[in-house]
């Protein structure tokens, strides 16, 4: 090593001797936006790094670090993730007067200039980031003992199906990880009941196994309170592996006969190929405020951008592309973009005909939870179904920012 470095050997000898690995998780102890500008600027440079440019001399995988201990432990800290698209976006102006802004978070001037410099898509995503920074933050403050606990109940209620499923596929995790019992409370649930639709047991109970010698760790939130056990599970979720959730997901990704039997009466008024391309487009509340304003939990993607990711990767054996959106409107754009640049290529959707006109537009919450809950099921069934296609297609496009996407890619 001495002789690679060009120190001197007795030297380097020496100092071993007096050497211990350190055990500080820097990740975990800085801020998630300290962290995100960390990561941005290894992305920045690390072309020319070592690693880069002797990949064959990788000393440490990500799996060889381990993923930390119980509940309370840092198991690798969340980066925020709307920080980091915001930070790829910058310009060098830009990116210097956010690094002036965090050298001195205090300086009214540099803060405004950043504001200034920045277009209404960066500022969204700055106000989003800051609300992140906060929640992670909260995350890694709470503090749960799975140990005083026989088992978990989790209440799913009025948010969207993509949502409150990942939500609880991440408590199944936490529970297959501490030997807990998951239990669902879905009496409230906007859908119906979750057995209706999906065979969960034994990975998840519609019923408590304990009975009386139940001690419930009690997983629920209601507009901004949330319980102590769901900053618990969110704050491990932070250090779970996408294939460890993956997993989960497929255990319990069993649907009923009831589903099966609605799910194939969607799907073959599709008249699909046996390879396609599937494409997932969600608009809505998701990308769009009730005055129509750009940006809500995130902001939209164009049609057109969506139709030269989904040519870019449309090939043999792909014989059509099928649009999974809950916006008539914006699989027609799609269509239309497709035409445009390839006119020979076939694409599909679903028309949606029953569904009231507000939501063949876009998923809005508010209004999918004021239907009567026979629409409600009908909807519901043809989310599954959706799912089914995009699990079934030779290639997806989607994004991870819908919870539709994530759970898909699980």
């Amino acid at each position: 090593i001495a002789h690679f470095l060009g120190l001197d050997a007795p030297a380097l000898s020496r100092s071993f001797k007096c050497f211990r690995p350190s055990r500080k998780d820097a990740a975990a102890e800085m801020t998630p936006s300290n962290l995100a500008t960390i990561r941005a600027l290894e992305e920045q440079y690390s072309r020319g790094w070592f690693p880069s440019l002797f990949p064959s001399q990788e000393l440490l995988t990500a799996g060889d670090a381990g993923s930390g201990g119980g509940a309370t432990g840092a198991q690798g800290v969340k980066f925020n993730q709307k920080l980091e698209m915001l930070l790829k976006t910058m310009s060098e102006e830009q990116l210097q007067a956010w690094k002036d802004v965090n050298a001195c978070s205090e300086d009214a001037e540099k803060t405004q200039r950043l504001q200034d410099l920045l277009s209404d898509d960066q500022r969204f995503l700055l106000g989003k980031a800051l609300i992140e920074d906060k929640v992670i933050s909260m995350f890694n403050n709470a503090t749960v003992d799975p140990s005083m606990y026989t088992c978990l109940h989790m209440w799913i209620e009025g948010r969207g199906i993509g949502s409150e499923i990942n939500n609880l596929v991440s408590a199944a995790v936490f529970c297959d990880r501490y030997g807990l019992d998951c239990v669902v409370e879905d009496e409230a649930w906007n859908a119906g009941r979750l057995q209706d639709y999906l065979d969960t047991a034994p990975t998840i109970h519609s019923r408590c196994p304990r009975g009386e010698r139940c001690r419930p760790l009690e997983v629920r939130r209601q507009r901004q309170v949330a319980t102590p056990g769901w900053f618990g599970v969110c704050k491990h979720a932070m250090g779970v592996p996408f294939e460890t959730k993956a997993a989960c997901t497929r255990k319990i990704w069993t649907y009923s006969a009831k589903t099966e039997e609605e799910v194939d009466k969607l799907n073959s008024e599709l008249q699909l190929p046996s390879a396609y391309l599937a494409v997932q487009i969600r608009r809505g509340d998701k990308v769009f405020q009730p005055d129509g304003r750009r940006g809500n939990e995130a902001l939209p993607i164009t049609s057109a951008d969506y139709a030269d990711m989904a040519l870019t990767h449309f090939e043999e054996p792909c014989a059509a592309i099928v649009v999974c959106s809950d916006d008539i409107s914006a699989a027609e754009d799609f269509a239309a973009a497709v035409r445009r640049a390839r006119p020979g290529v076939a694409v599909s959707w679903r028309t949606r005909q029953s569904v009231p006109e507000k939501l063949r537009r876009g998923h809005w919450q508010k209004a999918w939870n004021e239907l009567p809950l026979a629409e409600r099921q009908a909807l519901t069934y043809e989310f599954l179904a959706d799912v089914r296609v995009m699990q079934r297609a030779h290639v997806l496009i989607c994004t991870h920012s819908s919870n539709v996407g994530r759970l898909v890619a699980q």
